[in-house]
């Protein structure tokens, strides 16, 4: 036996500890079961990654895995340690206590599937280099003027008031309810996103190292470039923090493919310290939607949101900076008991989510069926179960176990580990050669992997069948307009 497979076995004993453990889930705070998974959870990551270093695999900071893991492990895990650690935690974000441990082991459950999934494929020593056409994008500027109409058209329909806080201002807080503006933003993001894809790929092909941000910055015409981060600004000030991190994300990973760096260990936490406390200073840039449906002035919105910011840090935590992510557990306490009431969709949402990458597929399917389908989905139906007075969000865990259940749920964990261990081993610099496919996929899990935990492990797969079918046509069009 192979001592990558001593330590694929070992993971495979932590997945059975786990699911051991979910058979006797106590139905109150039982803080020797919490410890049970907590050490559980910290056997399983240090066989895991002991692994890695042993066998000399990725070895990398700057992976989708160990991107994914450690936000993780702050959604499901930072808060339970708080509580055991005996931290002054506020019970208020435990949902109910009865479900709240089962709920904790079935997510330690669902993170040793997906590392032992990620360590099943054997260390690859090299990669043959693919024999696939060579795909080039000779003209970027329909999707240029494109993604400008589409701004255009937003701004028009939505007004230029939007971007001061009207992102979340109504709803659930996570989507624009107006259909025909969350669609021109929809295609917008699309348009944006294929540019820089198609710009990355073409030198990516011709094997040209990149050394700094300044000459990545040049391989865009300018127009886009201004364009861009313009919208990155003004959607930060709408509220849509999310959105405009994911651009800000997707936009640096083509440097990251292209420069093939990798960041030190410490710089790397320190980078995790200034991004937690980042994410919990949007708050105050939050209070902007007091001044969209309160009709208060500017200073007095961020003087609100500083409030509210201050209010999410009156208790002390073992990390703070991460404190407000850790938080997210209340939302996904709510998936886990909607679930533990019988309601399991079938994998309605999961079909939905795939369709909806069609455009005008949904429109079309909602006149059918009679159902707005721009106003169906978990997250609505959770929050309105809730009643809560904003939008709950996302959980990749909680929203799949009420989707597809139990046994799918875990399932697809491993096999989005073994997916996310094939994305990973393209990125390696020893190897570095992607097929389109795989390098639109690992575009779409770098940008969202920070948002993974609180969001969809599989929405990634889905848009990017449609970017890659999309870019594929327009590759053999062009190729016939220009003989």
């Amino acid at each position: 036996m192979g001592i990558t497979s001593v330590y694929t076995y070992l993971q495979l004993c932590f997945s059975l500890y786990f699911l051991l453990l979910q058979f006797f889930a106590p139905d109150y705070l039982d803080i020797g079961y919490i410890c049970s998974v907590l050490v559980g959870v910290f056997g399983l990551l240090s066989v895991h990654y002991y692994g890695c270093y042993i066998t000399k695999f990725d070895r990398r900071v700057v992976s989708i895995r160990n991107l994914f893991v450690v936000f993780y492990v702050i959604v499901y895990f930072q808060y339970p340690l708080d509580y055991l650690l005996g931290y002054n935690v506020t019970m208020t974000w435990i949902y109910k206590t009865d479900i709240f441990c089962g709920a904790l082991n079935f997510s330690a459950l669902c993170l040793s599937l997906f590392l032992l999934g990620y360590s099943l494929l054997p260390v690859p020593k090299r990669l043959p280099i693919l024999t696939i056409n060579r795909v080039r994008f000779p003209y970027v500027w329909p999707f240029i003027v494109l993604a400008l109409g589409c701004f255009f058209l937003f701004t028009q329909r939505m007004g230029f008031s939007f971007f001061m806080g009207g992102y979340g201002s109504e709803g659930d807080g996570s989507t624009i309810e107006d259909v025909s503006g969350a669609r021109f933003f929809n295609y917008l993001q699309l348009f944006l996103k294929i540019v820089i894809i198609m710009v990355v790929w073409n030198h990516f092909k011709d094997e040209k190292r990149i050394d700094s941000i300044k000459s990545y910055l040049k391989l865009f015409p300018l127009p886009f470039v201004i364009l861009y981060f313009s919208i990155v600004i003004l959607w930060f000030t709408a509220g849509g923090r999310a959105v405009s991190i994911t651009l800000l994300l997707f936009f640096f990973c083509g440097y990251l493919i292209l420069s093939k760096k990798d960041i030190p260990f410490f710089y790397a936490f320190i980078l995790v310290i200034v991004g937690g406390l980042f994410f919990s200073l949007f708050k105050i840039m939050g209070g902007l939607t007091f001044s969209h449906y309160e009709g208060v002035d500017i200073m007095e919105a961020i003087s609100r949101g500083y409030d509210y910011y201050q209010s999410y840090n009156e208790n002390t935590s073992l990390f703070v900076p991460t404190r407000e992510l850790s938080f997210s557990i209340y939302t996904y306490d709510i998936y886990y008991y909607w679930w533990s009431t019988d309601n399991v969709y079938g994998g309605l949402f999961l079909l939905l989510s795939i369709l909806g990458t069609i455009p005008g597929l949904t429109p079309v399917l909602s006149q059918i069926i009679g159902i707005d389908l721009n106003n169906y989905y978990l997250a609505k139906i959770v929050t309105d179960y809730d009643a809560a007075d904003r939008g709950l969000g996302s959980s990749c865990v909680g929203e799949l176990l009420c989707d597809v259940g139990f046994p799918v749920t875990v399932l697809l964990f491993f096999l989005i580990g073994i997916l996310l261990r094939k994305l990973d081993t393209a990125f390696l610099e020893k190897h570095g050669k992607f097929s389109l496919l795989q390098f639109i996929l690992v575009f779409s899990y770098l940008s969202t992997v920070f948002f993974a935990p609180r969001g969809s492990l599989l929405s990634g797969i889905s848009s990017s069948i449609f970017i890659y079918i999309l870019l594929r046509s327009y590759a053999l069009v062009a190729q016939r307009v220009s003989k």
